[in-house]
């Protein structure tokens, strides 16, 4: 992990500053993603309406040696939706520096949906002013079009202030989403996939930041498509397998076979 992604993470305070709401990440020298019900909290507003454009907030980089705080605008803003689909772009602001300061960032990648699944993770947010590290591992795909997370050594409670936050995937060496919501009484969380927050942003700022497909050789592609074809199947057996013994196999296998697509990717 570049420590530019340390340095990128955002905090955002409740209007008084005396507690942490929400996080945040730069995904550009001068852009900065999170949820927009992170700054509705901010703001005392309702999450199930848009940030109006040209909104100031202050906000806080605790891991940033250089840099304590830093002013910004809502340039962008997608309000929360309550039951999205794997259509929907909801849920994300796009947030822009005001003056001179400039921010590290670490590299983004889009993952295709079924990528995801069995690849551990780390993110940092703050469910208390200084923030706190967190791990766990990728389930997959759901309805909604997020992609769950099992978060390892945490409580329900501790979960809160995490929205907004980046998803470092340990395998693909890149963000690959950003924390939006929790499920209560467990501890699965939600992240939105890269290739739905470059939906919510303009394109120019999509460009510059998404990690291209690598070329391929004819070879290669042949290898890619039948990798592919063999991890779809591994999981669609996974999710049908009950007996322990054999879902553990499972896991193995489709690790192994990730590893391989993304050493080709």
């Amino acid at each position: 992990m570049p420590e530019a992604f340390d340095h990128s993470i955002i905090q955002f305070l409740n209007a008084d500053g005396s507690r942490a709401v929400g996080t945040g990440f730069a995904i550009a020298p001068r852009h900065i993603l999170t949820c927009t019900h992170v700054l509705a909290s901010v703001l005392g507003q309702d999450a199930s309406q848009p940030i109006p454009s040209r909104t100031e907030i202050t906000a806080s980089l605790p891991l940033n040696p250089s840099l304590q705080t830093v002013k910004l605008t809502v340039q962008v803003s997608h309000p929360r939706v309550e039951q999205p689909d794997i259509h929907t772009v909801e849920d994300i602001s796009l947030l822009e520096v005001i003056g001179t300061a400039t921010l590290p960032h670490a590299p983004l990648t889009v993952l295709p949906d079924s990528g995801h699944h069995g690849h551990r993770f780390q993110t940092y947010g703050f469910n208390r002013q200084g923030g706190s590290w967190f791990t766990g591992t990728c389930a997959g795909v759901v309805a909604e079009g997020w992609i769950q997370l099992q978060v390892n050594n945490t409580s329900d409670e501790n979960l809160n202030g995490l929205s907004g936050a980046p998803v470092w995937d340990q395998q693909a060496n890149a963000i690959t989403g950003m924390l939006v919501a929790k499920l209560r009484g467990n501890l699965k969380s939600y992240m939105i996939p890269v290739s739905r927050l470059l939906r919510a942003i303009p394109p120019d700022i999509c460009n510059t930041n998404a990690t291209p497909a690598s070329p391929r050789s004819p070879a290669q592609q042949s290898r890619h498509t039948l990798l592919k074809t063999k991890l779809e199947r591994l999981q669609a057996q996974y999710d049908l397998e009950t007996r322990v013994e054999e879902q553990m196999r499972m896991e193995k296998l489709i690790a192994d076979t990730q590893a391989a697509l993304q050493q080709l990717e």
